[in-house]
């Protein structure tokens, strides 16, 4: 097992130091940070969330596999 460092802020748009400010879902953002920082892919199964913010997921260099991409759509 790997522990990997992250270092939470205050800022609200951010959540981390190591990420930029940005719109993703405060509660996910943890996951986001350690894929960043520890290199891994994120397995993502019906979350909207890492297809809506793909531009800043691709932006970061963070991969994330699609398990069930019909299914991680935005519901309106």
């Amino acid at each position: 097992m790997q522990r990997i460092g992250v270092t939470p802020c205050d800022n609200e748009r951010q959540g981390f130091e190591e990420l930029p400010e940005n719109e993703f879902d405060r509660s996910d953002r943890k996951f986001l940070v350690v894929a960043l920082i520890a290199d891994a892919v994120i397995l993502n199964a019906t979350d909207s969330d890492y297809i809506e913010h793909k531009a800043l997921i691709d932006g970061l260099g963070v991969k994330v596999e699609q398990l069930c991409p019909q299914h991680a759509i935005k519901r309106a």
